[in-house]
């Protein structure tokens, strides 16, 4: 080491222990993070314009026959107004986010939306693809 002339040395920090460190904290995130894939494929339409939502309480998925899930279970309405009562009994301000297939007829998707209404469900918003420019 270099000394100055005041006989003390030059203050230096060994870093590759630090580098070390974060490398093995990045491994660990890594591996202890979860990826949310889909429960269930279905066409969204897309649309020119809305905002990314990134909190989520209740996924809908209603597929191009009008079947209606949450995650892998399936629900009938009546069971499915049943269902979502008692989410909001438990949390007054749960919202849904609805996944409905392009090709779904409006008459069940209008079902579904009255359904969230009668519920108690206030907070909506439906899910759609950003156009690939």
């Amino acid at each position: 080491m270099k000394r100055f002339k005041s006989g003390r040395r030059k203050a230096e920090i060994n870093i590759t222990s630090l580098i070390d460190v974060v490398f093995i904290l990045l491994i660990f995130f890594m591996i202890g993070s979860t990826f949310e894939k889909p429960v269930m494929k279905v066409a969204l339409p897309e649309a020119e314009s809305g905002t990314p939502i990134r909190e989520k309480n209740i996924e809908i998925i209603v597929n191009k026959d009008g079947n209606v899930y949450i995650g892998t279970q399936s629900y009938s309405l009546a069971d499915l107004e049943t269902f979502l009562q008692k989410r909001t009994a438990e949390n007054p301000n749960a919202a849904a986010f609805i996944s409905c297939d392009k090709d779904l007829a409006f008459q069940k998707f209008v079902a579904v939306m009255d359904v969230l209404n009668k519920s108690g469900i206030r907070n909506a918003a439906v899910k759609h693809d950003y156009p690939q420019n």
